[in-house]
């Protein structure tokens, strides 16, 4: 910090110490208080948006899964697929259940 310039400093006045004025003169902090709506009524917005970004992104690809059964059932298909793609121990048993066609994931082995 005391390689920039004293100008870069402009706009903080409670700031001291070289390249500013030497603190040791003035008598004890006479900083300016904290306006009231800074201290009670300010919003992180930043950490607001990733909150609700974060809920939102949960809810589009969740709430779908849940309350749609062919959804579901395609998601948990290509899961299957790529399971199977990524463990070569794995492989797909076909049964009949009530006039159904089922594959499920085994391990082979």
């Amino acid at each position: 910090m005391q390689t920039f310039d004293t100008s870069s400093f402009e706009g903080n006045e409670g700031l001291c110490g070289p390249p500013l004025r030497d603190c040791s003169s003035d008598s004890g902090g006479h900083s300016s208080p904290t306006p009231v709506y800074e201290m009670h009524g300010s919003i992180d917005w930043s950490f607001l948006s990733v909150e609700l970004g974060f809920i939102f992104g949960f809810g589009i690809v969740i709430l779908p899964l849940i309350f749609f059964n062919c959804w579901r059932l395609l998601y948990w298909k290509h899961v299957d697929d790529l399971l199977y793609m990524l463990v070569p121990q794995l492989g797909f048993l076909y049964e009949h259940h009530k006039g159904q066609r089922y594959r499920s994931l085994r391990w082979i082995g």
